[in-house]
């Protein structure tokens, strides 16, 4: 049933949501974007800077999330023997 509150809209479900949302928040967590093109340098600057920031989002121009870097993955890609080296200085890309 939906009633009218002023200029909005509101559901009798309403605040069923807001209890199964509440119950998540402490898994949620603000992550920065970083923009498509940023060079590998500055992703790891990121997370060496900040060591509880578990990922990174990529944007697009609009800031619009187009991708993720997941810290866990980037440092097990980064340990390779020649990934500094080879990567160090080229941007993060999206791939679909």
């Amino acid at each position: 049933m939906i009633t009218k509150v002023g200029t909005t809209q509101r559901t009798q479900e309403e605040p069923q949501q807001r209890l199964v949302t509440n119950e998540y928040d402490d898994l949620i967590r603000q992550a920065p974007i970083i923009q498509a093109g940023t060079t590998i340098e500055e992703a790891e600057h990121r997370f060496r800077s900040d060591p509880f920031l578990l990922c990174l989002i990529v944007g697009n121009d609009r800031k619009q999330p187009i991708g993720i870097v997941m810290r866990e993955r980037f440092h097990e890609f980064m340990s390779n023997r020649f990934s500094p080296a080879l990567f160090y200085e080229k941007p993060i890309k999206c791939s679909r």
